[in-house]
């Protein structure tokens, strides 16, 4: 079949990147990518042919080319998914590609076309569902573990959301109740001092969240979650299974663990993990919690339902750039345009302005009406950075007090988001202290490869070692007077966790590890005040050390002036940007 072109050209492609999925001599070559791209162009003619509006609405030829593509996939995602013996290769690919990212389309367009799937083959569904089952591949019997690694957090309400749906496909309503089960666990609050079925995967009582057992993770997975949690309210509305009682959950975390994050629109770069290098981040992370928040409305008491609707208001008007509606899905867009339109809903900001620290995930900010600072601490409990999958591929210093000064008024694209990181010195983050060296990234170390061959990817040493490792420094925390909005926080520096393993012999001879400087980073924060103090540091290697005081992007267009006095007290000029003897700058 040809290439896939568009929905003017609708025919499913089982020929993705080169690869044809027909084709058993290169099944083995496939990366499961292609699995997921098949479903989603699958997905999107059907939601051509389901949305009222489009020229595609109900029309015949496209219906058939649905069905057509859908038992023509069923055949070739049930061929080459064999599983039973991980040594033989035939365990090839991204898990999330198998059992939520392909589910995940191919479901919902079950859900679309159920009646014309069950016309065409009566048998479809189930058998759509069976080999979903089978892709549960850290899931035990076809089902959800709960102790299964990759069943938390986000992944975990993912996967049980289709598994309901399925459900109601199927008319099987003990698989809706397990899912149902199983997804409300992920609104207990965790408790790192009392760990349940090994997961730290979720929201804290201090608001931050955590996905990948210990990356922060707010401003990705977290919002993913935030979503996928109040659609779960409008899937379940009217159901045995209504989970009413999760309504001041989801509330509490849109006040309390997304807001305060989310400054003049913008999503700060502090919790997004590996999708901090990824184009469609920062304002387009708040179009997701504004949907959340909107949908959200119709469950709230009349007084809490203008608070929120008020907040939407406050956080539309407060961004300096417009406001991308189209990112919206559709059963937000006309709620929110009935709140937009309405006069009577007033903006005002509830989040308190201050100091606030997500200590659980050692992160800090300040909240002014002029800026945010947003801190980026990590310890033996939280990782570094994340890299994973060829993104993020310099994040080396990201942990490491590395911090980001959003000013009000600008659009946080001139100074931050992808453009910065593109751009940017890695070892030159603003607030980090660094070993002047190059290192290299883990595909320049590898031979191209996305991670270290010798590990399987995905494995808990791939995880602890490459992808998200934690420092060796058990002090990162911080203390705050919130009525005073006043905080500090303090870390030592430390190397990663595989720096030590591979001294101490335990990794492999080839496995590259770089070590970290040494020092003591304090940080005080009064109002608009911020201090950044550091002792003790020195570099056991003998290596030249650099503190960066800020680094960010300027607008081209920007008048910058720099006053700089020397050690006399004498003020001094730049010279091609560098000023000797220096004593105090602003």
């Amino acid at each position: 079949m040809s290439t896939y072109q568009g929905i003017d050209n609708p025919y499913v492609l089982f020929n993705v990147d080169g690869y044809d999925m027909s084709d058993e001599k290169t099944i083995d070559a496939l990366n499961s990518d292609a699995y997921y791209k098949t479903s989603q162009y699958i997905y999107d003619i059907a939601l051509a042919y389901s949305t009222f509006g489009t020229k595609y609405y109900q029309d015949e030829q496209t219906k058939q080319t649905i069905l057509d593509c859908l038992n023509a996939f069923y055949k070739v995602y049930t061929a080459h998914n064999d599983y039973s013996d991980p040594e033989t290769g035939r365990l090839f690919g991204n898990w999330w590609n198998w059992e939520i990212g392909v589910p995940t389309k191919i479901t919902s367009v079950l859900a679309m076309l159920q009646s014309e799937v069950q016309n065409n083959n009566p048998e479809l569904i189930k058998l759509y569902v069976s080999a979903f089952d089978s892709q549960l591949r850290t899931g035990k019997n076809g089902d959800v573990d709960l102790t299964a690694s990759t069943h938390t957090g986000t992944n975990l309400i993912d996967i049980t959301a289709n598994r309901i749906i399925q459900g109601a496909l199927t008319e099987d309503s003990k698989r809706i109740e397990k899912a149902v089960s199983d997804m409300m666990t992920v609104f207990d609050t965790i408790d790192p001092y009392h760990i349940v079925n090994n997961n730290t995967d979720g929201v804290y009582a201090d608001g931050s969240f955590i996905q990948h057992h210990r990356v922060a993770y707010t401003g990705s997975y977290g919002k993913l979650l935030l979503q996928k949690a109040v659609s779960s309210l409008y899937m379940l509305n009217g159901t045995p299974w209504q989970p009413a009682d999760k309504v001041s959950t989801i509330e509490n975390w849109i006040y309390n663990s997304f807001l305060p994050l989310i400054h003049d629109g913008y999503m700060s770069e502090v919790v997004k993990g590996r999708a901090v290098s990824r184009s469609n981040t920062g304002y387009s992370d708040a179009v997701g919690v504004i949907e959340a928040m909107t949908l959200l409305t119709t469950f709230l008491s009349d007084s809490n339902s203008l608070k929120m609707k008020q907040q939407i208001k406050y956080v539309i008007d407060s961004m300096p750039v417009e406001f991308n509606e189209s990112g919206l899905n559709l059963p937000a867009i006309e709620p929110y345009t009935q709140i937009i339109n309405d006069n009577t809903i007033k903006p005002v900001n509830y989040v308190k302005q201050g100091a606030v620290a997500f200590n659980a995930m050692d992160r800090n900010l300040q909240l002014n009406d002029d800026f945010t600072f947003a801190l980026s601490r990590s310890s033996n409990r939280i990782a570094k950075y994340e890299y994973m999958s060829g993104e993020n591929l310099k994040p080396w210093f990201q942990g490491d007090g590395a911090y980001y000064l959003y000013l009000s008024g600008v659009d946080q694209t001139k100074q931050y988001g992808i453009n910065y990181f593109t751009t940017v010195n890695p070892y030159r983050l603003a607030g980090t202290t660094v070993p002047n060296e190059q290192r290299k990234t883990i595909m320049e170390l590898y031979n191209g490869s996305q991670f270290y061959p010798v590990f399987p990817s995905g494995s808990t040493e791939q995880n602890d070692y490459v992808y998200f490792p934690v420092g060796t420094n058990e002090f990162s925390g911080s203390v705050t007077l919130k009525d005073y909005g006043v905080s500090m926080a303090g870390m030592q520096l430390g190397d990663d966790n595989g720096y030590v393993a591979k001294q101490n012999g335990i990794l492999p001879d080839d496995f590259v590890a770089y070590k970290n400087a040494n020092g003591n980073k304090s940080w005080f924060i009064m109002n608009d005040k911020i201090v950044f103090v550091g002792s003790n540091i020195d570099d056991d290697l003998g290596r030249d050390v650099t503190t960066t005081i800020d680094n960010r992007m300027s607008d081209q267009n920007a008048k910058l002036s720099i006053t700089a006095k020397n050690s006399t007290g004498q003020t001094v000029s730049t010279q091609n940007g560098v000023i000797n003897d220096l004593k105090w700058l602003n």
